[in-house]
């Protein structure tokens, strides 16, 4: 199940998405899946059933699945 490892807002999120770039990890830029994980999920939780969907979109989109 994918799990929340970083957040950030404003600065400390581009600085993450930066390293995270630097370090060849990709960074998807999604406001609709990226919100709600942000408000209802604390880092080191696995993501809810409602947002599973559209991550694994995400997941398979990249072929990480």
């Amino acid at each position: 199940v994918p799990t929340v490892v970083g957040k950030g807002q404003g600065r400390a999120a581009d600085e993450m998405m930066a390293q995270a770039r630097q370090a060849g990890i990709p960074v998807i830029e999604d406001a609709a899946v990226a919100s709600p994980l942000f408000e209802n999920t604390n880092t080191g939780a696995y993501i809810g059933q409602e947002m599973f969907s559209p991550v694994v979109r995400h997941l398979v989109r990249l072929g990480l699945t």
